[in-house]
């Protein structure tokens, strides 16, 4: 390629409604990237798993009480958020801090926690509500849409969830906290 010496040669790539640059010259990036795309740092260091008793009750079925295993096994930093995930964050200096989660009653596997279960709790004291990302009903994608340079927060965990056979699982009133810390960079 050739453009006079004074000229601002920039790469574009436009993906739906993101566009990125790069300076073609310096090889800087333009000042409405995906802020998120330049960090080195992304994933956030090892959260120990935590137990919180809990009840589980349905309609024509005995409630029990169970210790439920309540394991983050990791959370990532990340614009795009996997195949055949849509969702954005809402905007180009924001991220989602995306969790995956298990949830074992005793020795019962019950999966991904759902999304409606935790919030994070941002070092200002900002509340930020989990999102199920993940259109298929059948599957929980559970992300925070958080600041690009996110570096702490407190995950919580606890609640009532009613699931679509109408089991009920309740953890109230506990609550678990998670610290999350992502290096800066």
């Amino acid at each position: 390629m050739s453009a006079p010496e004074d000229a601002d040669v920039q790469l574009v790539v436009v993906d739906g409604v993101d566009t990125q640059s790069l300076s073609m010259v310096d090889g800087s990036p333009g000042p409405d990237n995906l802020q998120v795309t330049t960090r080195v740092n992304r994933t956030a260091d090892a959260i120990p798993a935590q137990q919180i008793p809990g009840v589980i009750s349905a309609p024509g079925r005995v409630t029990t009480p169970f210790t439920f295993t309540v394991t983050i096994q990791s959370a990532t930093l990340s614009w795009f958020a996997g195949t055949n995930v849509t969702a954005r964050p809402s905007g180009p200096d924001r991220a989602w801090l995306v969790i995956d989660t298990d949830l074992v009653a005793d020795t019962f596997s019950a999966g991904e926690g759902p999304s409606q279960y935790f919030t994070l709790t941002l070092p200002d004291g900002t509340v930020v509500a989990a999102q199920d990302i993940v259109d298929d009903p059948a599957l929980v994608g559970t992300a925070f849409d958080v600041p690009a340079d996110f570096t702490a927060g407190t995950i919580t965990f606890g609640g009532v969830f009613t699931y679509p056979d109408t089991a009920t699982v309740d953890f109230q009133p506990g609550t678990l906290s998670f610290p999350v810390t992502v290096a800066a960079g």
